[in-house]
């Protein structure tokens, strides 16, 4: 093994520590030559830092077998006492990582750095101990360690290596985040300290009584609980980046912190404060379900951090620790975040980590609203924080899912397992229990001898390999295909049918407003614990290329006596946003005229005036691959024509089309310029990986997804304001609730009239919404017309 040294001046301010050589390295005899070397450079050069001045080293002066240092490195113990390594810092070690932890400490502090950059997890915990880079990075860390020697009091910042970044590339907007904050601003600013915290995290109830009144008096505060066992624990209410009080309400054993008069008294104090003040919160709505649970109390944040994040940057990380890393103006890693604390010990601990909570999420907001200020963003800003209101109260308002309807699809899916375990039991020989993974494995690979795929997940039991088994072998495509049936039916089962209701009977679950990049929304089940996603709920249909069709189990949702229920969904969204924009004058004539498009389609695609039924299908699969970047072999294998079939049609079908071909070098352009769409609602979508065809084809599908989906949100809005409709489900391109049945005639032309929400083109575009009704139950809703007098 070769031994590659340190490199750089005999001083440096700035001393660049990695994990070890790689091939690259080993063979020029340097550290950082290979390609982690020259995206390190480049980096540094665009945040002003001179690689001639710094001194770059390793942590392990040797090149690990197959560049994988876990090789030398471990947490695992067995491997550890087998190998003979001693413990250091939590993790065993190998004589060539001894060798190089004993030699780096001297070695870095002969150069009498400014600051050391740690590129990853070996380098973090050299210096600190600490392992998990992702939460770390951007930290500010002053050395305290003893292990460090003269080392101590130097200023630490560790980043992500750049060998991770070559394989996921939008990292590389951290990476290089902080090595412009982190590292160059302080060494022209100065290296920065740990703020003088102002935190009361035990305080007595005259000093709590003081700080809600000057709470109260400034109008504005940072506010976060935790909680633990479906109770709050403690309020945080921060009124800057450093000064923030934290109110307990519950202490060791779960015994109340207060005396009970005292606790009823704070509570109302509570209360009146937080009805009067702006509201600042990260992912505010898990907090205010508790507010509404524990106090009966209906909040409303005036700005989410999580929400704000989203209308920044979609996409992106939004955990409080992350943001703070890229906002605040000192940082340094100090939490895990936990939606509910279970078994607490530590409660004077989580105290005052409830106080840098709310301190970060405090300075936060303010960096996010200069940001949103010169993104000229806050319009769409305060339309997301008035959507979450309406997103909150449909949470809060549930779902009833009626006993009997549940019973029958009870004994309908019990029935259809029953069915499927059969053909599974008969083909295997015995018995075997569906759920157990290592079972249905035994059966398939050992028993019957079938060829286990290479990248088989959960022991090659993986819904993809059951698929990929079936291909393999024939014989035993029906066994595959049961257990595949059986899954899906018993999971829906389990989540839906059998999801625990909340205490008042009724179905809950949690929504979120910033689970995807297109502003989708996405659920799970409540904060309590109870509930399930209401968006996934199979509506009976089949999955296309699938025969096997899942029971309607929205026939389980049923309306409140006296009311009906209503499900209005976006007709041919996507497709019409498209054809808007590329501006295309046959299409919009066609989609107006309510011809159907994908017959229209197949006559330009096939150049025949007749298509058949297949053609169409073909048609259709055909111009959705195309219109969203697919190229003519993609296009060849999802449709079985040959590549040069498919080459033709995409040159008939774009020259009938060229508006598609325009938009799509429109797109091109924007991402060369600066890797950023928008939609015309002015939400953007900035791209932080390369610019190349998978980037491309995914601009192209945001912005009609995103677009559906904002205009799902306004209607969701002018339902509740227009007819006080109560929406219980919003799904992406489909709104569904309830109305009361004696106000249908009233209530009927108002939905119609929330419907009509134009997508602002030049050229506007109001897409068509379908309504189907029921008073049985959602499941049962069948298709009507709009009332004829409001059809004009």
């Amino acid at each position: 093994m070769k031994k590659v040294l340190g490199k750089g001046p005999a001083r440096a301010d700035v001393v660049i520590v990695g994990e070890a050589p790689g091939e690259e390295e080993e063979s020029q005899g340097a550290p950082f030559v290979g390609p982690s070397g020259w995206l390190l450079d480049q980096v540094l050069r665009e945040v002003g830092i001179r690689r001639s001045e710094c001194y770059l080293t390793n942590v392990c002066k040797y090149r690990p077998p197959g560049n994988d240092i876990e090789k030398w490195l471990t947490s695992k113990k067995k491997v550890g006492i087998k190998n003979d390594w001693p413990c250091i810092n939590g993790r065993y070690a190998s004589e060539e990582v001894q060798e190089g932890i004993a030699e780096l400490y001297d070695e870095v502090a002969g150069r009498q750095p400014k600051i050391i950059i740690g590129l990853g997890n070996t380098a973090l915990w050299a210096f600190t101990g600490e392992w998990g880079i992702q939460s770390w990075r951007g930290s500010e860390i002053t050395l305290q360690a003893d292990y460090v020697g003269p080392l101590q009091g130097t200023a630490f910042v560790p980043t992500i290596h750049p060998a991770s970044v070559l394989r996921s590339w939008e990292t590389r907007a951290h990476l290089t985040h902080d090595l412009a904050q982190r590292v160059q601003r302080r060494l022209v600013r100065g290296i920065a300290k740990e703020p003088q915290w102002e935190f009361n995290y035990k305080p007595n109830f005259v000093e709590v009584l003081d700080f809600l009144e000057e709470v109260e008096d400034r109008g504005t505060a940072a506010v976060d609980v935790e909680t633990s066992r479906g109770r709050i624990v403690c309020v945080g209410l921060g009124v800057s980046a450093t000064r923030a009080m934290c109110i307990p309400l519950i202490k060791e054993n779960y015994r109340l912190y207060w005396e009970e008069d005292t606790y009823i008294e704070l509570g109302e104090r509570i209360r009146r404060v937080l009805r009067k003040i702006r509201i600042i919160g990260q992912n505010f709505n898990y907090d205010a379900s508790y507010f509404k649970d524990n106090f009966g109390l209906t909040l409303r944040v005036h700005h989410d951090t999580k929400i704000a994040q989203n209308v920044l940057f979609p996409g992106t990380p939004a955990k409080l620790g992350f943001l703070a890393s890229m906002y605040c103006d000192w940082h340094s890693y100090w939490k895990e975040d936990a939606r509910d604390w279970q078994n607490l010990r530590d409660f004077e601990g989580l105290f005052r980590y409830n106080c840098r909570d709310v301190c970060a999420t405090y300075e936060i907001a303010q960096a996010q609203a200069r940001k949103l200020a010169s993104a000229k963003l806050e319009a769409q800003f305060r339309e997301r924080m008035r959507y979450n209101g309406y997103v909150f109260d449909m949470q809060e308002r549930g779902v009833i899912r009626g006993e009997m309807e549940t019973a029958q699809l009870e004994a309908e899916v019990e029935n259809a397992c029953k069915a499927r375990e059969v053909v599974v039991f008969e083909k295997a020989g015995h018995e075997i229990n569906l759920a157990s993974p290592k079972q249905v494995a035994e059966v398939l690979y050992k028993d019957l001898e079938c060829r286990k795929p290479l990248k088989a997940g959960a022991g090659g039991t993986s819904d993809e390999a059951l698929i990929q088994v079936a291909k393999w072998h024939p014989k035993h495509a029906e066994m595959c295909t049961a257990i595949l049936e059986w899954r899906s039916l018993a999971s829906v089962r389990n989540n839906f049918l059998r999801a625990q209701l909340d205490p008042d009977g009724m179905l809950r679950c949690s929504f979120n407003t910033t689970g995807t990049e297109t502003f989708r929304l996405t659920s799970s089940g409540n904060n309590f614990g109870r509930g399930c996603n209401l968006l996934n709920i199979s509506s009976g249909k089949r999955k296309e290329g699938s025969s096997f069709r899942l029971p309607n189990f929205r026939r389980a949702i049923v309306p409140p006596s006296g009311y009906t229920i209503f499900d209005c969904d976006l007709a041919r969204a996507d497709l019409q946003v498209v054809v808007w924009e590329a501006d295309d004058a046959d299409l919009k004539c066609k989609l107006r005229a309510g011809v159907d498009i994908h017959t229209e389609n197949a006559k330009d695609i096939f150049g025949t005036v007749s298509p058949t039924p297949e053609q169409r299908e073909r048609g259709k699969t055909f111009v959705h691959l195309t219109n969203y970047g697919g190229g003519a072999r993609t296009c060849a294998v999802a449709v079985g024509c040959t590549v040069k079939e498919a080459e033709v049609a995409q040159r008939r079908w774009l020259a009938a089309h060229p508006g598609i071909l325009e938009w799509h070098k429109r797109t091109r352009e924007a991402l060369e310029r600066n890797r950023t769409v928008a939609n015309k609602f002015g939400y953007r979508m900035v791209f932080f990986d390369r610019v190349d065809d998978a980037m491309f084809r995914a601009a192209l599908a945001w912005v009609p997804q995103s677009t559906i989906a904002i205009v799902a949100s306004h209607i969701h809005m002018r339902m509740e304001d227009l007819c006080g409709a109560q929406i219980q489900v919003q799904m992406y391109d489909s709104v569904m609730g309830i109305y009361p049945t004696v106000d249908e005639n009233v209530i009927l032309p108002k939905l119609f009239e929330a419907t009509q929400v134009p997508i602002p083109y030049p050229d506007p575009l109001i897409i068509s919404m379908g309504l189907k009704t029921s008073t049985k139950s959602w499941g049962a809703c069948e298709e009507r017309k709009w009332p004829l007098k409001n059809a004009a």
